[in-house]
This record gives structure tokens, C-alpha cells and sequence, in this order.
């Protein structure tokens, strides 16, 4: 199948109303983001909605020349997509996001020290 420029936009515009139908569950669920494993996927909802948003700016305002901005944030929505899956088969998942922002965290304050 051969998507136009048309059709992905719709398709993102499609994934950013589907992700604010997501956050609209969470907000009536009165989630707690201040618990640290809802508010990881929470995170990855919003930034899902955000990136596709943005793609579908980017396309919607492109000549379709280059694509590197485009690429970039497929890439992100990739990454945050193996880490999901990478979290999910894991026997001890909360203790793997504990571990990931952990992780994250120690590189955040290195950069900040150096």
C-alpha cells in the first residue's frame, strides 16, 4: 500500500484524537501521576500525542524535500515503543521502570555535574 502525504497526516491526526481520548480516560480515572509507574505511561501517551501532533504539522507544512525532522521523531516514537515491550515481558515491570528511571536520572545529574 502506498500512503500520500494526505494520508499520513490523517492517520496522525487520527493517533493524536485516540491519545486524547486516552488522556480523557486517565483524567476521569483520577490517576495518580505522582506514582511513579502510572505517571511512566502516562508520560508515554502524552508524548505520543505530541510527536504525532507535531508530524502531522510537519507535513501538513513541508514540500516534502527533506524528511529529517520527520525521521527524528519516529524515531523517538519508536523508542518509547521498544521500551514498552521491553518493560512488558519482564517479570518484575514496576521494578524495571524504577530501574529505566533510575537510569535516566544518573545520566541526567552526570551531564549536569560535568
Amino acid at each position: 500500500m502506498h500512503f500520500t502525504k494526505d494520508n499520513l497526516i490523517e492517520l496522525h491526526k487520527r493517533i493524536v484524537h485516540f491519545a486524547n481520548d486516552n488522556l480523557q480516560k486517565i483524567k476521569e480515572l483520577n490517576i495518580d501521576l505522582n506514582d511513579e509507574y502510572d505517571s511512566f505511561y502516562v508520560g508515554m501517551i502524552v508524548r505520543q500525542h505530541s510527536v504525532n501532533n507535531d508530524l502531522s504539522i510537519l507535513y501538513s507544512n513541508t514540500d516534502g524535500l527533506t524528511l529529517t525532522s520527520e525521521f527524528i521523531l519516529y524515531r523517538c516514537l519508536i523508542d518509547d515503543y521498544i521500551h514498552i515491550i521491553f518493560i512488558s515481558v519482564q517479570e518484575d515491570s514496576n521494578e524495571m521502570v524504577t530501574k529505566l528511571n533510575a537510569d535516566a536520572l544518573s545520566k541526567n545529574f552526570k551531564k549536569i555535574s560535568d
